[in-house]
């Protein structure tokens, strides 16, 4: 049966934290050797431990940056196509309601025709802010074969509101109607451009996509182990000192002035082992002195359910 005294000088487990890997023991060391409190090294291994939370946050956006960027690109080529095919569609127009004015002899049409020109206009000058690429020497030849369709055009409505239909037909086919096949033809170049552009962008998307995964993926699993590692060297250079201290105390506690901690550590736990050995070697008994006190433990009940034990010391008799 067990008594009070032998629960407390109990020797402790040093081996409660497991088996130290290998290839930590020269960073223990090393990190027990810096010589500095406990509390700065706390806040170092906290503030390391950070600052890979931080890279990896920093990683994370500058992939999410790269993302957005290529959805913009993909976007903006998206876009430019729709425009492309819309300023099509208002050359075709003008077409359509010169011919109808023609045809009809209602002015109405040629408000239209109008109002369709100064759409293909503004149209023009909103895909030059976005253009990919912005090749400004190719809108340039948009815009200069638009101002040669206004030009046919105003000459055809000229003619027909001084009501020469005829000739007014003859420059619709010969001039009007020719260059707004110039201009179908250039927007259609655009589109052509545009699609490829957009074909190749996607892939590129897919591909850096996939890329910038795992480099995200392997940038947290590095830091998540490092982090680990971290913890790891922190808890051994500052716990296991602290163990081995309980194990000579223990020692002590049990008779035996002979034990002496040894650890690398130039902290408080540093100090705490040198200040226990000196006081195991004081304690040592020497050879021609009187007998050392005996200590033996007495259990005092301080409150329900607590009791604590302390040592009392008692000088034995020499015996007669």
């Amino acid at each position: 049966m067990s008594t009070t005294a032998d629960r407390e000088l109990a020797t402790p487990d040093l081996e409660d934290l497991g088996p130290r890997p290998r290839f930590l023991g020269p960073f223990v060391d090393a990190v027990a050797r810096v010589k500095t409190t406990v509390h700065r090294k706390l806040l170092a291994g906290f503030l390391l431990i950070a600052l890979l939370l931080l890279s990896m946050g920093v990683v994370c956006v500058v992939v999410l940056e790269q993302i957005d960027g290529q959805v913009v690109r993909l976007t903006a080529l998206s876009d430019q196509v729709s425009q492309a095919r819309e300023m099509i569609y208002e050359v075709t127009a003008q077409s359509h309601y010169r011919a109808m004015a023609l045809l009809t002899d209602d002015p109405s049409w040629t408000d239209k025709i109008s109002i369709a020109k100064d759409e293909f206009d503004a149209d023009l000058a909103d895909i030059r802010t976005y253009a990919i690429p912005a090749q400004p020497e190719f809108f340039d030849q948009i815009q200069a074969a638009n101002e040669v369709y206004r030009t046919d055009s105003d000459e055809v409505t000229r003619l027909y509101d001084a009501g020469l239909t005829h000739q007014a037909i003859a420059v619709h086919i010969d001039k009007e109607h020719t260059q707004s096949h110039v201009l179908e033809a250039q927007l259609n170049e655009l589109i052509a451009q545009s699609q490829t552009q957009f074909a190749a962008e996607t892939a590129s998307f897919a591909t850096n996509r996939r890329v910038l995964t795992g480099v995200v993926a392997a940038i947290s699993a590095l830091s998540l182990l490092a982090a680990l590692a971290l913890g790891a060297i922190l808890s051994w250079s500052l716990i296991r000192p602290v163990r081995q201290v309980d194990h000579a105390l223990a020692g002590i506690a049990g008779g035996d002035f002979s034990v002496r901690v040894v650890v690398p550590n130039r902290d408080e736990f540093g100090s705490l082992a040198t200040n226990l050995n000196l006081t195991a070697v004081r304690r040592m008994p020497i050879p021609g002195d009187g007998p050392r006190p005996r200590y033996k433990l007495f259990e005092l009940t301080i409150g329900p359910g607590q009791p604590k034990n302390y040592a009392s010391a008692s000088t034995p008799k020499p015996s007669t």
